[in-house]
């Protein structure tokens, strides 16, 4: 198998990780990691340059574990180019799992009970439905 520079290796992280590249614009900083003065407010300049610092914090994070796949020369291969981006979409279906999670699991003691599934359930049904309303354009 031929090397691939770590060039050539972000470049590929470019073209092939459309998915992992939207997972991550979904994933929003905190508030408090925005507000770096501590003001309790954030004025569109702050607000564009911390979202500029999460995706450029994101997308080192992506090559840092990228590069875990490395071979001791420091290069990717395919193989090694595969299982990162294996690794990186299982991180982001944890990621979204546990968000999840989070959402059912409405009065946070780690457990999604059955009324809180129930409800949840409810809910996503009540989407399901405006959604195809929408659609029909019925309101």
């Amino acid at each position: 198998m031929e090397k691939l520079s770590l060039a050539a290796v972000i470049g590929a992280m470019m073209l092939l990780a459309a998915p992992a590249t939207a997972q991550m614009r979904m994933s929003m900083p905190s508030f408090e990691q925005l507000d770096t003065d501590s003001t309790g407010s954030l004025s569109l300049d702050a607000f564009q340059a911390g979202l500029q610092q999460h995706r450029e914090a994101a997308r080192e994070d992506r090559i840092a574990q990228m590069m875990e796949h490395a071979n001791e020369d420091g290069t990717l291969d395919e193989a090694g180019l595969r299982a990162g981006f294996a690794q990186m979409r299982g991180q982001g279906r944890a990621d979204m799992a546990s968000r999840l999670f989070s959402r059912i699991d409405r009065n946070e003691d780690g457990v999604i009970d059955a009324a809180e599934y129930a409800r949840f359930a409810e809910m996503m049904d009540k989407r399901g439905h405006q959604g195809r309303n929408q659609m029909r354009g019925r309101n």
